[in-house]
């Protein structure tokens, strides 16, 4: 079966990093440009984001939760990696508001969690009616901070 929704990015250079594509199977990434996309630059104010693909691949698209992993980038560079995933967790920071995806409202909110949390580099905090978001130094550890809470995990919309 695909597993196409969430997203997962690291950490390139600077605010400059690597992200799964819009719907693409999270099980099966392997191809740069289609499956795995480098976003080089967030411009909130004109509403931009620029991705770097391959000639070839220029139908590939970003998730609508770009935005969110270049605004948490930008604020906390000690973040090497981040995943998203529609799963809600008990125990946990959440936002108070939920927003529409790829919306500067939502970027906002989640900065602003993100701050509530002991430490926004390595957290699990909830997005209101999204699900969650992990930092962490690596996908590795963000992986391991998922696995610490899966007795804990409930289907988003259940």
């Amino acid at each position: 079966k695909q597993v196409s929704y969430g997203n997962m990015s690291a950490r390139h250079e600077g605010n400059v990093f690597w992200m799964t594509g819009r719907g693409v199977d999270k099980a099966k990434l392997d191809v740069i440009g289609k499956d795995i996309l480098l976003v080089t630059e967030f411009k909130p104010d004109e509403q931009e984001i620029h991705i770097s693909v391959p000639s070839g691949f220029e139908d590939s698209r970003g998730s609508i939760d770009t935005s969110i992993h270049a605004v948490i980038y930008r604020e906390f560079p000690e973040i090497g990696a981040m995943i998203h995933i529609h799963w809600f967790v008990d125990g946990i920071v959440y936002t108070d508001e939920h927003y529409p995806c790829g919306t500067i409202e939502l970027c906002n909110s989640t900065l602003e969690g993100l701050r509530q949390t002991d430490n926004p580099v390595r957290t699990i905090l909830g997005l209101a009616n999204h699900g969650i978001i992990v930092t962490g130094a690596d996908l590795e550890d963000c992986w391991t901070q998922i696995e610490a809470k899966l007795p804990a995990l409930e289907p988003a919309g259940s």
